[in-house]
This record gives C-alpha cells, sequence and structure tokens, in this order.
C-alpha cells in the first residue's frame, strides 16, 4: 500500500494516480504544510463559494490536472467538488486514515442509524450538508477514518452504478460492525 510521502515524482504525471491517493497528498498538506491561518480558512468555505487563496493553492497543484481537465461544465464541477472535498479535510486535520473505513468508524462511534440513512439518501446540496456534518462529528468524537470515502461519496455522480457502491459499501461496513459488536 502507497502511503502519501511515498507519492512519487512518476505519479504525479500518470493516469495512474487515484482518488485515494489525492486524497492521502492533501491531507499531508494539511497536517504538515498549510499555516493555521490558510486551515482556518479552508474550514470557513461553503458548498456556494469554496474559493479562498488557499484552495486555489492546492488546486494549482499539478496532481489535480487529471482531475480538473477541461473546460466545460463538468470539469468546473469537479473543481468545486473537490474544493470541497479540501473544505470537509481541513474540518478533519490529522484524522485521515487510509486503513479505516468510515462505515465502521460510525459504527463504533455511535452515529445513528438515522443519520446513516440521511448520508447515504442525500444528494447535491443535501449531500454537502450531509458530510460537514459527519466530518464534524468525527472530529468531535477524534475519531480518525478514510477520508477518501467522503469523497468518494462526493464525487460519485446520483444515480450512478458507482454511487451506488460507494453507498452500499459504507452501508455495509456500519451493519457489519453494529452486528459484531452486538454479539460480543
Amino acid at each position: 500500500m502507497m502511503i502519501p510521502s511515498q507519492i512519487s515524482e512518476n505519479n504525479l504525471h500518470s493516469t495512474q494516480m487515484t482518488d485515494q491517493d489525492l486524497v492521502g497528498w492533501i491531507a499531508v498538506q494539511l497536517d504538515k504544510v498549510l499555516t493555521p491561518g490558510a486551515l482556518a480558512e479552508l474550514r470557513r468555505i461553503t458548498p456556494e463559494d469554496p474559493w479562498c487563496p488557499a484552495v486555489w493553492r492546492l488546486l494549482a497543484d499539478q496532481r489535480f490536472d487529471h482531475f480538473l481537465s477541461g473546460n466545460d461544465a463538468h470539469a468546473r464541477q469537479s473543481e468545486k467538488t473537490w474544493a470541497f472535498i479540501i473544505h470537509v479535510m481541513a474540518l478533519t486535520t490529522g484524522l485521515h486514515d487510509r486503513s479505516t473505513p468510515i462505515g465502521k468508524v460510525l459504527a463504533n462511534s455511535g452515529f445513528s442509524e438515522i443519520r446513516l440513512n440521511r448520508l447515504l439518501k442525500a444528494q447535491d446540496s443535501q449531500l454537502f450538508e450531509q458530510v460537514s456534518s459527519v466530518a464534524r462529528f468525527l472530529k468531535s468524537k477524534g475519531e480518525r477514518f478514510d477520508t477518501s470515502d467522503l469523497a468518494a461519496l462526493l464525487l460519485a455522480k446520483p444515480g450512478t452504478e458507482r454511487c451506488d457502491y460507494i453507498r452500499n459499501r459504507i452501508a455495509r461496513w456500519y451493519f457489519t460492525t453494529l452486528a459484531k459488536s452486538e454479539k460480543e
């Protein structure tokens, strides 16, 4: 498994870089590179207006080139979604752990089934609200989790097989974890 600090310059120009790799790189930037002022900027942005100098500095990195290519509406929406992902990660700075699925963490931290259902059914602006709420909940609990799960949820186009897969994976981890804890 490649950790963010091991992403080489070779991967930088490759289309092999995944969403997970990019999330790992963002986590390192937030944890070790950005100033407290830049982090505060990132925590204050909204889905309607996700632009601030700290977002632009991160999005300007060539690692984003593959994810934000084009001049069409899809590329602009991707840019806005990645800006919001950065915001969510700024809310949970220091908690990224690629090996811990979010569904498992939500179950172990007392996140209610009702709230999980709201998250998994949300679309568009409601999804942004729910993801922010989850991020704040996990930050308040100090729970480490794979932030790329939330990124995947935000990046998946609603109604697609990919979106269903991501939502089902989160639910499966949540309910499998609950079932195991009930047996103990």
